[in-house]
């Protein structure tokens, strides 16, 4: 499985990255919106984790590029999993709002990381 891994924190990326590799991921980081734009532009992705907060172009921005079908076609179903450090009651409704159905808070634990994808690839 192929996961776009969008973080501007590079040790979160790293780390992530990693772990997500030892369990047969292939994984591409990109460091803020405008990349992970580009990297799904170039390639096909199972799914995207979507840090929220990022300079330059932040999540919910590159979130929205992403779901227009006129500029990504079919990738724009792409299953996208937001991870976010501001985790509140009513970030769930936010995310629903933006095209997310699922979440995942920081700092996370890697074994619920690994339920919330499969979630989001089922």
């Amino acid at each position: 499985m192929k996961i776009l891994l969008v973080d501007d924190e590079k040790i979160n990326a790293l780390s992530a990255s990693r772990l997500l590799e030892k369990h047969g991921y292939e994984v591409t980081v990109a460091s803020n919106g405008q990349e992970a734009l580009d990297r799904l532009d170039e390639s096909d992705f199972d799914c995207i984790l979507m840090d929220i907060q990022m300079p330059e172009m932040d999540g919910y921005e590159a979130i929205d590029r992403i779901r227009d079908e006129f500029v990504f076609g079919e990738k724009s179903k792409t299953p996208i999993i937001a991870m976010t450090g501001h985790c509140y009651s009513d970030a769930y409704e936010e995310f629903k709002r933006a095209g997310i159905k699922h979440y995942i808070c920081k700092p996370f634990d890697f074994n619920n990381l690994l339920e919330v994808i499969k979630k989001a690839t089922s």
